[in-house]
C-alpha cells in the first residue's frame, strides 16, 4: 500500500468527486490531503508510489511555487471558497497537519477486503 498517485484526468475527478460527497461543503474548512507527488528537480515532479513521472497535473493558479525553496511535496488542496474544486498544491514534505490516502498495488489488492 502506498500513498495515492493520480496518473489522469478520469482517476482526477473520480477523487475530486468521492472526497467531495465527504466534505460538509456548507461547513467545510480547507483540506488538505497527502498524495505521493515529489518534485525531484526544478519543475520536475514523479509518482514516488510508482516511480512514473507527473504527466497530469491539475495545480491552482499560481502553483506550484515552491513557497521559501522547500515545498517538494504534492497535496490535494480543498478550498471552500471554490466549492467543488479540489486540485493541486506543493508542500513542505514535513509539514504533519494533512489526511492521507493510500492505495493498493495491483498486485496487492485482495478483492475480499475491499471496503
Amino acid at each position: 500500500m502506498d500513498l495515492l498517485s493520480i496518473e489522469t484526468q478520469e482517476e482526477h475527478l473520480f477523487l475530486q468527486q468521492s472526497l467531495l460527497s465527504y466534505l460538509d461543503l456548507n461547513t467545510a474548512q480547507q483540506t488538505f490531503i497527502w498524495t505521493s507527488g515529489k518534485r525531484v528537480d526544478g519543475d520536475r515532479w514523479i509518482w514516488e508510489a510508482t516511480g512514473r513521472p507527473v504527466h497530469y497535473k491539475n495545480w491552482w493558479a499560481e502553483q506550484p511555487d515552491n513557497d521559501g525553496g522547500i515545498e517538494n511535496c504534492l497535496e490535494l488542496w480543498y478550498k471552500p471558497e471554490f466549492p467543488g474544486q479540489i486540485k493541486w498544491n506543493d508542500i513542505y514534505c514535513n509539514n504533519t497537519s494533512r489526511y492521507f490516502i493510500c492505495e493498493y498495488n495491483n498486485k496487492d489488492a485482495n478483492i475480499d477486503n475491499v471496503y
